[in-house]
């Protein structure tokens, strides 16, 4: 008797369906290791439409309840290019942003929060009022949107572009709307972004004494100066050289800035200085000062770049009655041009600073 293996043709149906499913395994352990980034950017994605679905949920409970939408006045209507961010729970600062703190935690448990979010302040969602006044949210970070560019508005105390053409108002597009006031008329020749104002040496704008104004903190101070003349020393901008903080112009091309304890125009004060010739005659030069008394540190930013650096003497200033007087003070009337000058109440990085010589916001 002759004993012989039959020789088998093809897989049984099991076989098959097993075979299929190891390789559809297979497959997605791969894909899953070649797209990790997308798999994870889509999950958070689905976390953020979600968290903005609870959200707007929460805002428009509020408003059938109260008959209006929470903090109205500081939503823009509009469409999106006008939204403005949601502050983050809890911020003490809400100057830029939206604060909805109030729908916590009768309509929502806690206010979402994106924590890819780089604006300190920011929640990571914004908002604005279409023209029916329906509030619509939007997530900032969606599809991993967003810079630094971003939270160039947080913090801002004041911001001067000096883009009018005729006038004695000068329009500030921060939050806290301190118009200033030219002394008398002056020249209009192009800026930096658009028109600036030409001071002559008997030019100055005032801004009034506000609260927002009485910068005790963390400060900075950034503007285009364009100085005509250097032959004498000239206030550039103050409010209180022993109070929150003002800026001079020495001969030598550097930067004086002073603050103190005295809440007004007298010592104590500490003086810091930027390196000499940081501005030239007939030449835009870029300068911000930085006071961030959180680490107790002085910086002047030069075009975008750290000039000098040094250990702040108060760890707060004192607060003045005074008015802010760009171009002007006690030091004397600057000769030259002065454009987008922007006041924080906030110590910005280097990185924001030189998005400013960029001009990122306008």
């Amino acid at each position: 008797m002759s004993l012989f293996i039959k020789k088998r043709n093809a897989f049984t149906l099991i076989e098959l369906l097993l075979v299929i499913g190891i390789i559809s395994i297979m497959l997605g352990v791969v894909m899953l290791a070649i797209r990790p980034a997308e798999q994870l950017l889509k999950a958070r994605d689905t976390e953020r439409l979600s968290m903005r679905k609870e959200m707007q949920s929460a805002i428009h409970q509020y408003m059938i309840e109260y008959n209006r939408v929470i903090n109205e006045g500081e939503f823009r209507i509009g469409n999106l290019d006008g939204a403005r961010p949601f502050c983050r729970y809890g911020v003490t600062d809400d100057s830029s942003c939206i604060n909805v703190d109030d729908v916590t935690p009768d309509y929502i448990s806690d206010l979402p929060y994106d924590d890819r979010e780089v604006c300190t302040n920011y929640s990571g969602y914004k908002a604005y009022i279409d023209k029916d006044k329906r509030p619509i949210i939007i997530s900032m970070r969606l599809n991993e949107q967003g810079t630094m560019r971003d939270c160039l508005w947080d913090g801002l105390a004041g911001y001067w572009p000096m883009y009018e053409n005729t006038g004695s108002l000068v329009g500030d597009l921060s939050s806290g709307s301190n118009v200033g006031t030219l002394n008398e008329s002056a020249s209009r020749p192009e800026g930096m972004h658009g028109n600036t104002i030409s001071f002559d040496g008997t030019k100055e704008i005032s801004i009034a004494n506000s609260a927002i104004l009485q910068i005790t903190g963390d400060q900075s101070i950034c503007m285009w100066l364009y100085p005509l003349s250097l032959a004498s020393r000239k206030s550039v901008l103050e409010k209180a050289y022993g109070g929150e903080g003002s800026i001079i112009q020495e001969t030598n091309g550097s930067l004086t800035y002073y603050y103190g304890t005295n809440g007004g125009n007298s010592s104590p004060s500490q003086s810091f200085a930027s390196n000499s010739a940081v501005v030239s005659e007939n030449n835009w030069t870029h300068a911000c000062i930085v006071r961030n008394l959180t680490d107790m540190t002085l910086s002047w930013y030069v075009d975008g770049a750290q000039d000098t650096f040094g250990v702040a003497s108060y760890a707060a200033a004192v607060a003045s009655t005074n008015d802010v007087y760009i171009g002007g003070g006690s030091t004397g009337k600057y000769s030259g041009y002065i454009d987008e000058v922007r006041v924080y109440n906030r110590a910005i990085s280097l990185e924001e600073a030189a998005m400013l010589v960029d001009g990122a916001i306008d």
